[in-house]
């Protein structure tokens, strides 16, 4: 696995992390056994869909990559990125979608969404993130603040670009 920090000491609010020793680093691990991927993506679609939702193939297919958040050995949150390169035929080399994310609970509001996005854009060229339109309307202004805009949304999906 691959490891990567980021200082986001000023995202952190200390009340939430109170058993982390070191709240001034994220750490990034990829993610490449199936099994692995396979509970991340379950808690993604337990936290957003209820569990009703099945994963399909696409998921685990050799164009995603997946990358979890540490601090410290405490897990915080993933995000499943996919290789949209067809999408940008005069780019060299691959551009990455950010497909998936979630943070544990415990965890929401102190900055690790904002690390995992930023870590995408920064050091695997996220260009998209593809998310429900209802996950859109209610973020709206936070996906503007982190450079992105909309430039398409059909069937109840919204494909947001890099600006």
């Amino acid at each position: 696995m691959k490891k990567i920090n980021q200082n986001i000491s000023s995202e952190l609010n200390a009340k939430t992390f109170t058993a982390i020793d070191s709240m001034s680093q994220i750490s990034f691990k990829e993610v490449t056994k199936k099994a692995e991927k396979k509970k991340w993506i379950s808690r993604f679609l337990r936290s957003y869909s209820s569990g009703s939702v099945k994963p399909n193939a696409q998921v685990y297919a050799s164009n995603s990559r997946y990358f979890v958040a540490y601090s410290g050995k405490l897990e915080l949150g993933f995000i499943r990125l996919n290789n949209k390169k067809a999408f940008f035929p005069d780019y060299q080399g691959d551009v990455w979608n950010i497909a998936d994310a979630y943070v544990k609970p415990k965890y929401r509001g102190n900055g690790v969404l904002k690390s995992l996005i930023l870590f995408s854009i920064e050091n695997h060229n996220a260009k998209m993130i593809s998310l429900s339109t209802s996950v859109l309307n209610n973020n709206i202004r936070y996906y503007k603040n982190l450079g992105f805009s909309l430039v398409s949304e059909k069937s109840g999906l919204a494909r947001l670009l890099s600006t």
